[in-house]
């Protein structure tokens, strides 16, 4: 009797467990469920977004001040807040980097608002891999950035928060003033983190840092006004092959074009 009484308290127990199971929390959704809800938000703000740009181009004067200063910041607030709910209910996954990385372009001037997402960004995937791509949103703020490369445990988030340091370091470009500081930190970022992937906001792969600081140098060097030009190699409409150094002392005019 009392085994009987034992395994039917079990047999409760266990279907009461199953039960509460059952009563899935936004936290239970697997990551597909997860990416397909932020890829949602993201199609439904491109909507609303497209209808507001339709309603500004009809709009008088007046409206459309309104909706640069009033109604697309609110839009973009909104869709911001409901990016970084999702990245609340699912703390501490790729996931939740991605929706906080997809808020941050839309916090406009809300100065509070990015920094919820900047610090939540920095407490919960400083470490993370998958912070990469949203350091593009943090590029600016140099403080963010030193935080990142002196504390990250993570290769890529070093070596593209390095990439970001550069380019508050050059400013407005590479110039002549400015060369002798910032080659040299171009040459380390090249040494150290020249193999790490540079991948923007959405994911959008923009290509190693040591090609993209490489191809920076090579205009500045070389395509400035007043440098002479690289010399070109090519066929002309009659298949008969040339040089632009050929053409050394006339007036020379390039005309590039493709076909898409």
């Amino acid at each position: 009797m009392r085994r009987i009484f034992v395994s039917c308290y079990l047999m409760m127990f266990l279907l009461a467990g199953l039960s509460v199971g059952d009563e899935k929390t936004p936290t239970d959704s697997s990551p597909k469920e997860i990416a397909a809800q932020i890829k949602q938000i993201g199609i439904d703000y491109k909507t609303a977004d497209g209808k507001l740009r339709e309603k500004y181009m009809a709009a008088e004067a007046q409206e459309k001040q309104t909706i640069l200063r009033e109604t697309r910041p609110a839009l973009q607030q909104k869709y911001a807040r409901q990016f970084m709910d999702i990245a609340k209910q699912n703390r501490n996954t790729p996931q939740a980097v991605n929706a906080l990385s997809q808020a941050l372009p839309l916090t406009g001037r809300d100065a509070d608002l990015k920094k919820q997402i900047q610090d939540q960004l920095i407490k919960d995937h400083i470490n993370d891999k998958a912070l990469v791509p949203a350091i593009s949103g943090l590029g600016r703020n140099p403080e963010v950035l030193k935080q990142l490369i002196e504390n990250s445990e993570s290769r890529e988030v070093r070596g593209v928060a390095s990439y970001f340091q550069l380019q508050i370091l050059k400013g407005r470009g590479l110039t002549e003033a400015n060369a002798e500081e910032v080659i040299p930190a171009m040459d380390k970022v090249r040494k150290e983190y020249g193999d790490v992937e540079l991948v923007n906001a959405g994911g959008r792969a923009a290509g190693k840092l040591d090609k993209l600081i490489k191809d920076e140098l090579f205009a500045f060097r070389n395509l400035r006004i007043g440098k002479e030009a690289p010399d070109i190699v090519g066929d002309d409409l009659d298949g008969v092959k040339f040089k632009l150094s050929d053409y050394r002392g006339k007036v020379v005019v390039i005309d590039f074009w493709g076909d898409w």
